[in-house]
């Protein structure tokens, strides 16, 4: 559910909307109170019995305010007991999420996966299994590779293979290092430039979450 509650008053010129969503599930309701800025203003989690609450602005008894400082992105979903977030922005091909466990009130789990994922599954967009060992995350995690993938070649490669243990034998190839695509960042196309790379992951998460890496693709493209 989503309520209009008026203009924005950061942008006046423009007809964005302050909206209050409520998102409801057995015994709980997400609330996201969004003035169109990047990030929402604030998100709460409300438990409940009985009827469900109604989708106000004001906090009933037990609801859990989450302050933009703690948490400043958006609802995404809920797997068992955990509730997924989405980061308010996205910077150098990575969107960082977090994951917040209801039963024990704290965060658990935060991370950076890409957000120009191969378009082919499995890897076209995060996975929740529950599992014997509980729920269990796949995607493509995002990280500074520490070198220039594209100038240095199978040096950097085994440098990043070490550092992240992929289980990937094939040294990607990088997108973004033509000339005209660094124009914007170096002036001269031949300067190194670190590369950021992505690469299948499974997470855990349990108390004390645990990340693999996994077979499939890795890309790489230069850092700005």
């Amino acid at each position: 559910m989503t309520v209009d509650l008026g203009r924005s008053p950061y942008f006046p010129q423009d007809n964005v909307r302050n909206t209050l969503s409520c998102f409801y599930f057995p015994g709980l309701m997400i609330k996201q109170y969004d003035q169109g800025e990047v990030g929402s203003e604030w998100l709460a989690i409300h438990r409940f019995g009985g009827e469900p609450p109604e989708c106000s602005m004001s906090h009933g008894p037990g609801e859990q305010l989450i302050e933009p400082s703690e948490w400043g992105g958006y609802f995404r979903g809920i797997k068992g007991s955990l509730v997924f977030f989405d980061g308010g922005e996205c910077q150098q091909g990575a969107c960082q999420f977090g994951v917040y466990e209801l039963t024990t009130r704290k965060w658990i789990f935060r991370d950076d996966e890409a957000y120009m994922p191969e378009k082919e599954p499995p890897w076209d967009r995060m996975r929740a299994l529950s599992t014997d060992a509980g729920i269990v995350i796949r995607y493509l995690r995002v990280s500074y590779a520490g070198c220039d993938l594209h100038s240095e070649g199978t040096a950097c490669w085994g440098q990043v293979k070490a550092k992240f243990h992929l289980a990937s034998d094939t040294m990607p190839h990088c997108e973004g290092y033509e000339p005209e695509a660094l124009k914007h960042l170096v002036e001269d196309p031949h300067t190194p430039v670190e590369s950021m790379i992505s690469y299948p992951v499974e997470a855990v998460l349990s108390a004390n979450p645990v990340v693999q890496p996994l077979p499939g693709p890795v890309r790489c493209w230069p850092t700005h």
